[in-house]
């Protein structure tokens, strides 16, 4: 039996129900502009960041640089992205709440 590795979901208007982040036409932009606005942990030091502006949310660079989605990936923590800052807040709360 193979493992079928972790997947991101995606909650972006390429679709009308929450998909795969980065599968057909998702490219992961929304996604990485809210990681970039709303996490922004690892930003600083992503080599895509260009002077406090995003490579990847721009679309200059693929998702796969991203080093927020690098380390969600690794992490296997699905932060529900894009989503508004109080949406995002709240799931975080609830998150918390519940030890999960």
């Amino acid at each position: 039996m193979t493992c079928r590795p972790f997947q991101l979901t995606c909650h972006c208007r390429a679709y009308e129900f929450p998909h795969r982040l980065g599968g057909g036409r998702c490219h992961g932009l929304a996604w990485a502009d809210a990681y970039y606005l709303l996490i922004h942990n690892p930003c600083p030091t992503c080599n895509a960041n260009a002077g406090g502006c995003c490579e990847v949310a721009s679309g200059q660079e693929a998702l796969a640089e991203c080093k927020g989605y690098q380390e969600s990936l690794h992490l296997e923590h699905d932060p529900h992205l894009p989503q508004t800052e109080e949406e995002f807040f709240l799931h975080h709360q609830e998150y918390n709440d519940h030890g999960y």
